[in-house]
């Protein structure tokens, strides 16, 4: 077992009421407003790209982390395991392939050539499978081995899929992007669209893979509008 402390769960359980107050504006149960400052100690050293591309570090990292959130800082802390593989998994799943320029540094998907180099490039596109396109089935393969490993006490995040205007952008140039919405609006409309379908299917995949929403937050995210806010409510 890779946990080598005491999970506080009562603690926990009375930091996620704290949170319900104040969504509820229930204010005369609440002294403060919660804050969480989380740590990531990472004391092996692990480079970004052995945390992304290798699941055994990843986990040690995440341990590590939520052992200093709990023990170091007494603040509303609440612990969130963090499957991560860089923000290029939605890109990976329309053919573009991850590159990392520095092994501290995300990876991206490069645009030369881009996935839609003119607008009837979008109407191609396919409708992307989560267990077998891209980086997915390794994304999906992250969350349940985070999740057993920890033995399910603790919530995971989804996977970083992005938006539809966020992905719109990374199968285009820039230009062609911004063209697109003022000579082509009807075409960025279809787009976005389908992109929001591919991503609630990539979603919902992320969320069977976790064990149900129930297991869900986005807590551990700085980006928590790309996620769904479940486990605290």
């Amino acid at each position: 077992m890779i946990l080598d402390f005491d999970v506080p769960t009562k603690e926990i359980e009375r930091r996620k009421q704290i949170i319900r107050d104040v969504w509820n504006y229930k204010l005369d149960n609440v002294d403060h407003i919660p804050i969480q400052l989380i740590p990531i100690p990472n004391s092996k050293g692990y480079t970004l790209q052995e945390r992304f591309t290798e699941k055994r570090r990843q986990l040690e990292v995440e341990v590590e982390k939520i052992k200093a959130g709990l023990e170091l800082i007494p603040d509303d802390y609440i612990p969130t395991l963090h499957p991560d593989l860089g923000y290029v998994i939605t890109q990976s799943v329309f053919g573009l392939k991850p590159v990392y320029a520095d092994s501290n540094q995300p990876p991206y998907t490069k645009k030369d050539p881009p996935r839609v180099a003119k607008v009837d490039d979008i109407y191609k596109l396919k409708m992307p499978d989560p267990y077998s396109d891209g980086l997915m089935p390794q994304g999906l393969k992250r969350i349940k081995f985070l999740m057993k490993e920890t033995n399910y006490q603790f919530p995971c995040s989804l996977l970083d899929v992005g938006g539809p205007m966020d992905i719109a952008y990374e199968l285009m140039g820039t230009n062609l992007f911004f063209t697109i919405m003022y000579d082509a609006p009807e075409a960025m409309e279809y787009l976005v669209n389908f992109l929001a379908d591919a991503l609630v299917a990539l979603r919902d995949a992320c969320i069977e893979a976790a064990g149900g929403i129930e297991n869900i937050t986005s807590t551990g995210w700085d980006r928590a509008h790309h996620f769904i806010l479940s486990r605290l409510i």
